[in-house]
């Protein structure tokens, strides 16, 4: 099996307490599966990849607006006013769709990692475990599932589990992220220990085809996330899918994505070796891991810096690096920045821009980069 490999990564994307020794690292090789699909081979055990909740969707306004928009669409073609939320997270697309609502909903969010402060909101309820085992005994009318569709083991099963869980002519409302775009970015959080499958959108229509629904409605989220939304029908289940693109192809766009970014590590090493200030990489994520797995110089010094609040004062997972606030470096000079954080990076300068930084210097994967002066 020919195989693209990205070298040694840890099972863990996002950030823990416990000490460097005791993450484990395991190879991130691509190749195509059984399934006619590019796949993550051999990914580490579940247990050793998911840790915690690591999603914080009021952090960034992208993910804000996602869930907005999701919601619009959710409500625009809604039949029912019972929801199964599959992987709410923390409950934030919940509370945002149930106050749009003028005649309310009845939510039930099934999440493995609930968060210690559940929100109380009316017409929400809260089950903490995974799907479809603790789902709930009866059947439901309508799924929900934002950005989960990526994290199954097997995408296919997922839908199906999904179709079983279904009422007959119930609706399932699906968003997960644009890969096709993601490629075209060199995204690095397109495929990873959690985003296990390539999902292009022809890919997903004929997993749904096959697992027994109809497509009813498609809606592009800025080239960050595609929504659909489809219904149980009667059709016979067709086993296996066609990703309708050639296994030659999928192996080129590994091998384009793995030479980008093995070109994206080279440039930010270059701009390190000039520079003779700070140097601190915005991102506690799979974004940074990537970097440092391809070879990004670490300085003695480096900070990492985060918005996220619940990642303060954690480690990322394979590094020795502990987060901090993006406020520490307000009205500093003489820093160097790195930033490759996919469709984020644009919010990212615009934060950056206002911390009052002089004879500094940003570097980011996709917009260039700038001087501050």
């Amino acid at each position: 099996m020919k195989t693209v490999d990205f070298g040694l990564m840890p099972a863990t994307m996002g950030c823990v307490t416990t000490e460097p020794d005791e993450d484990r690292f395991y190879p991130m090789r691509w190749a195509i599966n059984a399934n006619g699909l590019l796949a993550v081979c051999d990914p580490p055990p579940l247990g050793e990849v998911y840790v915690d909740q690591h999603s914080e969707p009021t952090v960034s306004q992208v993910w804000r607006d996602h869930h907005n928009d999701f919601g619009d669409f959710l409500l625009t073609g809604l039949e029912h006013r019972q929801i199964l939320e599959v992987g709410g997270g923390s409950g934030y697309l919940a509370a945002l769709t149930a106050a749009k609502a003028p005649e309310g909903l009845v939510w039930t969010i099934l999440e493995p990692f609930t968060p210690d402060d559940i929100p109380h909101t009316p017409g929400v309820e809260w089950i903490e475990g995974w799907f479809p085992e603790n789902s709930p005994p009866t059947k439901s009318s309508c799924i929900v599932a934002t950005h989960v569709l990526e994290h199954s083991t097997d995408p296919l099963k997922f839908l199906v589990s999904c179709a079983d869980q279904l009422e007959a002519d119930g609706q399932l409302f699906l968003s997960w992220p644009n890969m096709t775009k993601m490629a075209e970015r060199v995204d690095l959080n397109m495929l990873n220990f959690e985003h296990l499958h390539f999902l292009p959108l022809e890919t997903v229509e004929g997993l749904l085809v096959s697992a027994g629904f109809e497509i009813e409605t498609i809606q592009d989220f800025r080239g960050h996330s595609i929504f659909i939304r489809a219904r149980k029908s009667s059709a016979p289940f067709q086993a296996g899918a066609d990703s309708n693109v050639n296994n030659e192809s999928l192996l080129d766009l590994a091998q384009n994505y793995r030479d980008s970014l093995d070109e994206l590590v080279a440039s930010m090493n270059k701009e390190q070796s000039n520079w003779s200030g700070e140097i601190s990489i915005f991102g506690a994520h799979i974004f940074s891991q990537y970097l440092l797995a391809r070879g990004l110089e670490l300085r003695p010094g480096t900070r990492l810096v985060d918005n996220s609040t619940s990642k303060r004062g954690k480690r990322l997972c394979g590094t020795k690096l502990f987060v901090e606030s993006p406020e520490v470096l307000r009205e500093k000079t003489d820093q160097l920045i790195l930033v490759a954080a996919a469709l984020y990076e644009v919010e990212i300068l615009e934060q950056l821009t206002s911390l009052g930084l002089s004879s500094s210097r940003i570097v980011t994967s996709r917009a260039g980069s700038f001087n501050l002066v």
